[in-house]
C-alpha cells in the first residue's frame, strides 16, 4: 500500500516467484490454499496465526492479501507456509495434492509421447494406450447413469 493509501499493484506482488503465482492452476487458488491451512496447524504450529490473519480479512482484504503477507505475520517464510499446507493436504487427501500430480503430468506425457514416435518406442505406445484405457474404464465405472441391478451388479 502507498502513503496515499492505494493498493500498489497486485500484478506486480503476485507475480513469478510468488506462492499466488504457484498456486494459480489449483482450482479455487489461494483460497482453496487458505481452506486447508488449519489442518496444517497440527505439523506447524505457526500456521495459526496466518489462518487467524485469513478470517479477519474481509472478503475484498482476501483478493488483495497475498500468501507472503499472510506467512510474514505468522513469523514462517513461503517455503515453510507451502511446506506444512502441501503435507497436511497431501496426509488429508486434499485438492493441493492433484495440483502437485496435475503439474508434474504435462511434462510426463510429452516426455512418453516424445519417445513413443520413435522407431523403437514400441513399450513407450503401449503404455499410452493403457493409460487412456484405464482413463476410459474409470469414467464408464464411475458414470451415474449406470443401472444396478438387484444382485448388485452393473448392467
Amino acid at each position: 500500500m502507498t502513503r496515499a493509501g492505494r493498493v500498489t499493484s497486485i500484478r506486480r506482488r503476485c507475480g513469478p516467484g510468488t506462492l499466488d503465482f504457484a498456486l494459480r492452476s489449483l482450482r479455487g487458488g489461494k483460497h482453496a490454499f487458505m481452506e486447508m491451512a488449519p489442518l496444517a496447524i497440527a505439523h506447524e504450529p505457526r500456521v495459526e496465526q496466518a489462518v487467524e490473519a485469513w478470517r479477519q480479512l474481509t472478503p475484498w482484504q482476501r483478493r488483495s492479501v497475498t500468501l507472503e503477507d499472510l506467512a510474514a505475520k505468522a513469523g514462517l517464510t513461503p517455503g515453510e507456509f507451502l511446506g506444512a499446507v502441501v503435507r497436511a493436504s497431501f496426509e488429508h487427501g486434499g485438492p493441493i495434492t492433484d495440483l502437485i500430480i496435475a503439474s508434474a503430468f504435462p511434462g510426463v506425457m510429452r516426455t512418453a509421447v516424445k519417445r513413443a514416435l520413435r522407431p523403437n518406442g514400441v513399450e513407450d505406445r503401449a503404455l499410452l494406450m493403457e493409460h487412456m484405457r484405464s482413463c476410459v474404464d474409470r469414467v464408464r465405472t464411475s458414470s451415474p447413469y449406470r443401472e444396478v441391478s438387484d444382485s448388485g451388479a452393473l448392467r
